[in-house]
């Protein structure tokens, strides 16, 4: 997937900066503070915006100051762990005013909030060429096996949840435990060969780099 300058999925693991500024100043000043960091995208946290009404005429000053810098935006509610208080109406109408402004590169959308809303953001997304990226900020386990506490009819049914939606990337953080006191670490799970060798061999690769960054 290429999203202006940058290609994702290939290469080494991509750098997320995130700005959260209350108002437009703000936000300027933690842009111009990245001059000299190594990042490849932005996101824009707008949950933490002051004057939501702003948001819609701010973008286009924000996408000014990030040049050909690839935005991706996020609005977290309350109720997703962020710090916006709307109504689910609301939530869909601020982020349909950033998607027509053509001005972000990517918008971040919670896979269980509503699934109309969430299917009428992901078309309007693509229909304006903008792309999705879809996240479960819960840490509840809504759809255990029969019996246990395993998340692996979870993962599958979350997976599948995002995909019927259409979203284009589908990224999974687990905080394992073990009653243990020696394991430790970071590990990093992908597709093997026996599904599709090629889907294997490129999975394998891109784990390999993710793993390197991790543990660096």
């Amino acid at each position: 997937m290429i999203v202006r300058n940058i290609e994702f999925g290939k290469g080494t693991p991509k750098i997320c900066v995130p700005v959260m500024g209350k108002n437009l100043h703000l936000l300027e000043e933690e842009i111009s503070n990245l001059q000299g960091v190594k990042y490849d995208l932005v996101e824009w946290r707008i949950d933490f915006y002051e004057e939501m009404d702003q948001v819609k005429d701010d973008i286009y000053a924000v996408r000014d100051l990030l040049g050909e810098t690839p935005l991706l935006v996020t609005c977290r509610t309350q109720d997703e762990g962020g710090n916006a208080c709307m109504s689910k109406e609301e939530y869909c109408s601020l982020l349909k005013q950033v998607i027509s402004s053509r001005c972000c590169d990517l918008v971040d959308l919670e896979c269980f909030l509503d699934e109309e809303i969430i299917t009428s953001l992901v078309k309007y997304a693509h229909e304006n060429g903008v792309k999705v990226i879809m996240t479960r900020t819960g840490a509840e386990c809504p759809n255990p096996l029969p019996g246990s506490y395993s998340s692996a009819k979870d993962i599958r049914q979350r997976v599948q949840k995002a995909v019927q939606q259409g979203a284009d990337v589908i990224v999974s953080f687990h905080f394992n435990s073990s009653g243990s006191g020696s394991a430790n670490g970071a590990e990093v799970i992908y597709q093997n060969q026996s599904y599709d060798a090629a889907i294997g061999l490129e999975s394998k690769a891109l784990a390999e780099k993710i793993q390197k960054e991790l543990v660096a």
